[in-house]
């Protein structure tokens, strides 16, 4: 599930997020070459212009607009994750950009790219039997 990104010759983006913490979101392009953006929460689709409330926070599926990317936005205890379709020269990419802003200390063992981000802080908490918080994963689709 490699996509070509437009206008770079070398250059290859994501096109899929799934974020597991409490629940499960994935976001993911449908098929190559193909510009249909899919949100599920617990594997049910979640339509634009909708926002939920998740175990443990909240999932914002801002309105389509002409012109505009699609936007996403995870609200989670101490992590914010916005995921954009990105409009290159006025039409959709074919690609996702992830941002991942940590708000507060993880409260819990962390795998995917938020473990490999804090890989001290995850063991330490594993290794002293445990977090209040569970675990959460943020893993990445090529």
């Amino acid at each position: 599930m490699t996509r070509h990104v437009a206008g770079r010759r070398n250059a290859y983006g994501l096109s899929g997020v799934k974020l597991v913490f409490g629940d499960i979101v994935a976001v993911e392009l449908e098929k190559p070459g193909r510009l249909n953006l899919k949100v599920a929460v617990g594997g049910k689709a979640v339509s634009p212009g909708t926002a939920k409330v998740l175990l443990s926070g909240t999932l914002r599926y801002d309105a389509v607009k002409p012109g505009q990317p699609r936007r996403i936005v995870i609200g989670k205890p101490g992590l914010l994750v916005v995921i954009t379709q990105p409009v290159n020269a006025g039409k959709l990419g074919n690609w996702l950009n992830v941002w991942v802003q940590l708000t507060a200390v993880p409260n819990g063992v962390l795998a995917g790219a938020l473990g490999s981000t804090f890989p001290g802080q995850a063991g330490s908490r594993k290794a002293a039997g445990g977090a209040a918080g569970g675990a959460a994963s943020l893993t990445f689709s090529p």
